[in-house]
């Protein structure tokens, strides 16, 4: 069942960075208008140093730090994910 959430979160680390990465692009394109101007911002700023603490830790291959910022990053992109809605229902239909 489809719930309308564009990111969806599971197990696969990968598949979080990829959507992290989408994520980012989206967040930057919210309207500086919009009162979730903000909070997209600064979502999308903790988005981009966890990946790349993530890459770092890929690099030094340090097992509980990588397994608590992929953690870290599934949570910001789920509240990312949340923002992105909230902003897309201010969009009024065409």
């Amino acid at each position: 069942m489809h719930t309308g959430f564009p990111y969806q979160t599971g197990d696969d680390p990968q598949k979080v960075v990829v959507q992290a990465a989408r994520l980012i692009h989206h967040l930057e394109r919210i309207s500086a208008d919009s009162p979730y101007a903000h909070r997209s911002s600064g979502v999308r700023g903790t988005l981009l140093k966890e990946l790349a603490k993530i890459e770092d830790q890929d690099r030094q291959m340090h097992g509980e730090d990588a397994a608590a910022g992929q953690e870290r990053l599934q949570q910001m992109v789920e509240m990312g994910s949340g923002i992105l809605l909230l902003a897309a229902k201010e969009i009024p239909p065409s």
